[in-house]
């Protein structure tokens, strides 16, 4: 591999998804923000497995709530931001095994490119999980609003992030293989 990556701009697919990423950490915040003003200073802070709450506190929940499922998104999309700056200064920090793996029998001029590809994933999966996490601070609310979660909550939000993992995985995969076929000229 070179010692540097020329920074290459994003497309348009992928300044739509940091416009997405952005507007949902903003949205987080306002889903936890209208909770918090618009619920009692005491509410239920957890429910057992059936939905019932065993446990009460105070309603900053919702400020802390909000702060914490706030982290992944936008450590993803200061990634995306800096990515450049990450992989010429600090590699062993991105652990991309297809893009190292291809890198060095790529042209020069399309190394950006394919690492551009690469970050519009992450970004994807970022605003997907970022929908996922306003769904789960919607549903906590309206469990603490009505004194109760739905039945399918637990269930549904224990396995839907293995549902989510799935497809980053299969489009690291498929991308991972059209960068060896460019880079083997086929």
């Amino acid at each position: 591999m070179q010692d540097t990556i020329t920074p290459t701009p994003f497309r348009a697919t992928g300044k739509i998804l940091s416009s997405l990423l952005v507007m949902a950490i903003l949205s987080i915040w306002l889903v936890g923000l209208s909770y918090y003003f618009a619920l009692p200073d005491r509410v239920p802070i957890h429910f057992n497995i059936s939905g019932k709450p065993d446990s009460y506190g105070s309603k900053e929940i919702f400020l802390v709530l909000s702060a914490i499922f706030s982290l992944a998104p936008l450590i993803i999309l200061l990634t995306a931001i800096f990515r450049f700056t990450l992989i010429n200064n600090f590699p062993y920090l991105i652990n991309l095994p297809g893009f190292f793996a291809n890198i060095g029998r790529i042209r020069d001029d399309r190394k950006g490119y394919w690492f551009n590809k690469y970050f519009e994933i992450a970004l994807a999966t970022g605003a997907a999980i970022t929908v996922f996490l306003i769904v789960l601070l919607v549903e906590i609310g309206e469990g603490i609003s009505n004194g109760h979660l739905p039945s399918w909550f637990t269930r549904t939000m224990m396995f839907l992030p293995f549902v989510l993992i799935a497809p980053f995985i299969y489009a690291l995969f498929r991308l991972s293989r059209q960068m060896s076929t460019e880079a083997s000229g086929t």
